[in-house]
């Protein structure tokens, strides 16, 4: 089975999105993100998952549980997959796979190849509410939250919580009150590397992701979604209480903000 990898040999394909895989037991388990079968159920929040192993990753939510420890430097993860992704940083953070149309790396060929949709424009996976498209599955679940009003990832100490857990991880450091990265041009300072590289763009410039259809240019790709939905009309941010729709999260939280101080909406 692993000798495959050398060789690249995809014997497996979807029929639903073309996707290959060199042991048929993968494909058994892709295929079920098309079916929606979601077989294993947290007992706790009732959640449910594809697979036991994400089942078990969510359940150290409730439980605050990382079990995978990096021997170098002592952080914890709930993941071997966001271990081995952290270890690379000791090894002189090297950038082994190298985004051919905007020349941005990654440590690992899964994340190149996740960014890669970007400028293809594929997004395989589409929403069951509102026909939203996605580049990746995460995405998607994460998307659905905005339907279902679910925030799974909840902050230990301040109780607040959160539809994904890179936000409850940038969150969890306004608690330090530590900004850990600070901007060497005007000094602003960020709690995660990435708000620091998407704000250095800024003075840089720097405007990677082009609009297909008026061809203005973004700093992010989120800024890019965001502008192409003026041409759609889309609003996938929806009030759960009065039904409203907006065209950003941030523009929903405001107007929820409305409703919970019994503001004029």
């Amino acid at each position: 089975m692993h000798k495959k990898t050398h060789v690249a040999q995809q014997l497996y394909s979807c029929t639903m999105c073309g996707k290959s895989f060199t042991i048929n037991s993968s494909l058994v388990r892709h295929l079920k993100i098309h079916t929606g079968e979601k077989p294993y159920q947290c007992p706790k929040c009732e959640k449910r998952f594809i697979t036991f192993t994400h089942l078990s990753n969510h359940q150290w939510i409730h439980t605050g549980e990382k079990p995978y420890k990096c021997m170098k430097c002592g952080k914890n993860f709930t993941s071997r997959g966001n271990l081995t992704t952290h270890e690379k940083i000791h090894t002189g953070g090297r950038q082994l796979y190298a985004c051919a149309e905007c020349g941005k790396n990654f440590t690992v060929n899964s994340s190149l190849i996740r960014h890669q949709k970007i400028h293809t424009g594929e997004k395989p996976y589409q929403c069951t509410r509102c026909e939203k498209r996605f580049i990746t599955f995460t995405n998607l679940s994460h998307h659905q939250w905005i339907h279902t009003g679910e925030k799974p990832y909840q902050c230990m100490k301040c109780g607040k919580s959160f539809t994904c857990r890179s936000n409850l991880t940038t969150h969890e450091k306004i608690h330090t009150g530590r900004p850990l990265y600070r901007c060497p041009e005007c000094g602003k300072g960020f709690t995660v590397n990435s708000s620091l590289i998407r704000h250095r763009k800024i003075h840089t410039g720097e405007k990677l992701y082009q609009c297909s259809r008026c061809e203005k240019r973004f700093i992010t790709v989120s800024d890019l979604t965001y502008h192409q939905w003026v041409h759609t009309g889309e609003k996938p941010y929806q009030c759960a209480d009065c039904g409203k729709s907006f065209t950003s999260r941030g523009s929903l939280k405001k107007h929820q903000n409305l409703h919970a101080h019994g503001d004029n909406v």
